[in-house]
């Protein structure tokens, strides 16, 4: 066991010198570095982006790549044995084949990546990322060295470790500029820790700190969980290998990986619970029945609205919004999930670890039944499809007609020419999220006059699309026909990973020293909190209202053969031009050649909260003493730091495809650096 020890220190450190040794070449000497002229799809061999040296070459959009430097393409390791020892004004050579079939060839002379500016730039950025994304998990994967060596043939203890190894591969660099031999070395440890990562969390969690009562009556549930995780991992390996050595995958293969994703993503729904109940409510059709204080006065402050439950009548104030509840309404419920260990090492440092999750179903969502009706004509195009102005079919489909469209003005006594009602909505209880998530926390208290403290969130959050609130989702389904696309996707405040680290220092060591000595240098406190987030959703909108429902925005659709993603680059300048990738969009009914669906083929495709905004970052420090004065008075003075180094914070693209800075980031999503020096009075 200590020989399989030692090759596991081996190889982790290994990597981690590796990773750290990229992150220092490419804070230092970036501009020693060529930059990729082109990105391309894996699985397809696609080109998908262009730097400008790519286009001046003669590579187009959509170009297959067939060929590198005259070798036949097989794979991204060919490019990394290519990219990765760039240099600038090196030549090379691509075949390629065009979207209309005809072949092509371009020599693309390769230019300088440009150093990422900021507050902090060159040696002390370098130095930045080290402490933040290098000391930490090295720290970790020390911590985790030292369990096993301590007890080798303790399973608890090697589960542990993978748990603590797995923070090097999330802040780590992947394949980073490896190439060859190097590269496979990187490749097979980076995949096999992503993945064996999270599933020691579910064995340690059963075994530890003894073997769960579950687990001895069904020692073959735990399994339900962990072989097909496996099975997907092992088609994962397969995409990866494909990516890399076989110039791409097969359309058969890429299915596989689909199902599998879900599949990965379908295992937290294997547990249920008993839906709360509520006493309270008598009936929903008219939730105060039997309650003496549903008119404090005794009488209805609302004369002029008639409501008559048993003939189901009522008046409204015109256009005024009506809500009800749907006869079939279901009170929400949430299932609540969670289980993981904490552990003690030594005498003040603690780890706990823990899977989090929240279920929750059925919802209430507001459903408009009274949305404005597109009207096609009789030889298809847009426009009133019957001449009968009383009816909602008698308009043209325009934004001063939207309330004359809503067809219940036209079927409940009243006229589409004089409409009532405007929007009328149901309340139904529909709808589902899911949040899941790897809590992991590191304490140190008091040692040395040290304590500190980290808290690390790996997570995943999931809902139905109109629980989402990110703007500009309106007029897109507001036709039942299309809800295939509405079933499930990210929630708008999905943060993949979340980090907050603090500490705080007493540096009381000169009780030796003169009076003046202590009384200027010990008392004093230093605290600092370090946080760093990852971006949340948003949603790429048209701009327009195609459908004139006169509620906001369309969505747009995919370009055929486009995969909409982020463009992160080394340069932050580059980054606030273009964010995302903004030709992966197109306008149905604007944009020639664009699908769509619904009515006309008018309606985008995509779902909402594809892409993320830039991540945050933030350091924050104190320092202070107290001082006695008399007895119990006591004077603090104090100095505060907001966002210590300054760091600059990037804030979220437009995205809206009619914008003239489509694509693009104007403004900061964050403060600068603030000061503060004062004092107060303690008595």
């Amino acid at each position: 066991m200590r020989l399989l020890l030692a090759l596991v220190v081996l190889a982790g450190l290994t990597y981690w010198a590796a990773d750290t040794y990229d992150r220092f070449e490419m804070g230092l000497h970036l501009d020693q570095h060529s930059r990729d002229p082109f990105k391309m799809d894996a699985d397809t061999r696609k080109i998908t982006s262009l730097q400008p040296e790519g286009e001046r070459a003669g590579l187009v959009k959509g170009a297959t790549i067939e060929s590198l430097n005259g070798a036949p393409y097989d794979g991204q390791a060919q490019w990394a044995a290519i990219s990765n020892p760039g240099k600038p004004d090196k030549l090379v050579f691509v075949g390629f084949q065009r979207p209309d079939g005809s072949k092509g060839s371009a020599l693309i002379t390769l230019v300088a990546d440009e150093p990422q500016p900021g507050s902090l730039r060159g040696l002390g950025q370098t130095w930045q990322q080290f402490v933040l994304f290098g000391l930490l998990p090295l720290v970790c994967m020390l911590i985790g060295y030292w369990v096993v060596f301590a007890k080798p043939t303790e399973p608890k203890a090697w589960l542990l470790l993978m748990l603590l190894i797995f923070p090097e591969v999330v802040f780590g660099l992947g394949t980073g500029l490896a190439a060859g031999g190097w590269l496979v070395f990187r490749g097979i440890y980076w995949y096999s820790l992503q993945i064996l990562g999270p599933l020691a969390l579910l064995p340690f969690a059963i075994y530890f700190p003894e073997r769960s009562r579950i687990d001895v009556r069904l020692p073959w549930l735990k399994w339900a969980v962990i072989g097909p995780a496996l099975l997907c991992a092992i088609v994962d390996f397969r995409q990866v290998y494909g990516q890399f050595y076989l110039a791409g995958n097969s359309s058969r293969l890429i299915h596989i990986v689909h199902w599998t994703d879900r599949i990965e993503n379908s295992l937290n729904l294997m547990c249920d619970a008993v839906r709360n109940s509520y006493s309270k409510v008598v009936s929903l059709t008219h939730p105060y029945t039997g309650d003496p204080t549903e008119f404090p006065t005794g009488t209805n402050p609302y004369p002029s609205l008639a409501f008559n439950s048993q003939a189901k009548s009522a008046t409204f104030l015109p256009f005024n919004q009506i809500v009800a509840f749907d006869p079939n309404y279901r009170w929400p419920y949430s299932i609540q999930l969670n289980f993981g260990f904490q552990q003690q090492f030594g005498r003040g440092f603690a780890v706990s670890a823990y899977y989090v999750g929240s279920l929750n179903r059925k919802s209430p969502l507001y459903n408009d039944i009274n949305g404005p009706q597109f009207n096609i004509t009789a030889s298809g195009t847009s426009g009133a499809s019957c001449t009968d102005l009383t009816k909602a079919c008698g308009y043209a489909n325009t934004s001063a007609t939207v309330n004359n469209r809503r067809p219940l003005n036209s079927q409940f006594g009243a006229t589409a020419a004089i409409p009532l009602y405007s929007n009328v909505f149901i309340i139904r209880s529909n709808q589902n999220s899911n949040y899941n998530g790897l809590q992991v926390t590191l304490q140190q208290r008091l040692t040395h006059r040290v304590s500190a403290k980290g808290y690390y969130s790996w997570s995943k959050t999931l809902q139905s699309n109109t629980l989402d609130s990110t703007g500009g989702l309106n007029g897109t389904f507001v036709d039942a026909n299309y809800p295939q696309l509405e079933y499930r996707q990210r929630s708008d405040q999905d943060r993949r990973h979340m980090m907050t680290m603090s500490f705080v220092w007493k540096p009381d060591y000169f009780d030796h020293y003169n009076r003046l000595v202590r009384t200027a240098l010990n008392g004093w406190t230093v605290t600092g909190i370090w946080t760093a987030n990852s971006g949340q959703p948003f949603t790429v909108t048209t701009g327009n209202d195609k459908y004139f429902s006169g509620v906001g925005n369309n969505r747009p659709s995919i370009v055929p053969g486009k995969t909409p993603h982020t463009l992160p680059q080394h340069s932050r300048i580059a980054e606030m031009a273009q964010w995302f990738d903004t030709s992966a969009y197109c306008r149905p009914g604007a944009d020639p050649g664009c699908p769509g669906v619904g009515p006309l083929s008018l309606l985008g495709n995509t779902r909402p909260a594809q892409l993320d905004v830039p991540g945050y970052r933030n350091v924050d420090a104190s320092l202070f003493r107290s001082l006695d004065i008399h007895e119990s008075l006591k004077f603090q003075l104090r100095g505060e730091v907001s966002n210590v180094f300054n760091l600059v914070n990037l804030g979220g693209p437009s995205a809206s495809i009619n914008s003239s800075t489509y694509g693009q980031i104007t403004g900061s999503g964050g403060g600068q650096r603030i000061i503060q020096v004062g004092g107060r009075i303690l008595f």
